[in-house]
């Protein structure tokens, strides 16, 4: 999950609207795997405002799919696995490693190329409405709404985008997700050195992309 980043390809919002859609994703994705926001298949009925919450789910998508097709991020990920076998990790998952690596990685570098970019997302985060979000859900799946409700004040208040600048704490999230998703355990120092690694070698991986 990148936040900063698509944050930063699509900030100039056609609408605060649209910037919920965008958000939506990767909030509903923290649940885990059932959680996983896609465009509505019925819009007929759908007023204005959500009418544009599901355009800026559609863009997520969209900006997804370049992402995750185009040249840089497969020579990321390349990289990454390089730094990883360095390293002497031997890894299941090393593809699903190297791809949330890179991902949040990019959130890192971007955190210190413009400072400012994360208070400004979270202070339009702040000023989204929370209303319209359970609105566009309860069209998708009403289960899902309690436990967003949770998520939405958790990710609003915790904030915990701020400790990618710290690289202990950056290698312990990234550490702490693959060991949740793959339920194997992966020592964060370990990680440490892999960003270490990479960091080193490509300073900033950002030149390729933006």
């Amino acid at each position: 999950m990148n936040y900063l980043s698509h944050y930063y390809i699509d900030r100039a919002w056609a609408s605060k609207e649209f910037g919920l859609g965008t958000l939506l994703v990767d909030l509903c994705r923290m649940r885990g795997k059932g959680f996983r926001l896609r465009p509505l298949a019925e819009r007929k009925a759908l007023d204005l405002s959500l009418l544009e919450v599901d355009a800026g789910v559609q863009r997520h998508y969209a900006v997804d799919a370049w992402w995750h097709n185009c040249k840089a991020f497969g020579q990321m990920r390349a990289l990454f696995k390089a730094a990883v076998v360095a390293e002497g990790l031997v890894l299941e998952r090393a593809s699903f490693l190297s791809h949330i690596g890179v991902e949040m990685l990019i959130d890192r570098q971007l955190m210190a190329a413009y400072p400012g970019l994360e208070p400004e997302f979270f202070e339009l985060m702040n000023s989204q409405n929370k209303g319209l979000a359970i609105e566009y859900l309860k069209e998708e799946n009403t289960e899902w709404v309690i436990l967003f409700d949770a998520e939405w004040e958790a990710f609003r208040n915790r904030r915990f985008l701020r400790d990618y600048a710290d690289l202990e704490h950056f290698s312990q999230i990234v550490a702490g997700i693959y060991a949740h998703v793959t339920k194997d355990r992966l020592e964060w120092g370990a990680v440490k050195r892999v960003i270490e690694r990479l960091e080193k070698g490509q300073p900033s991986l950002l030149a390729e992309l933006f």
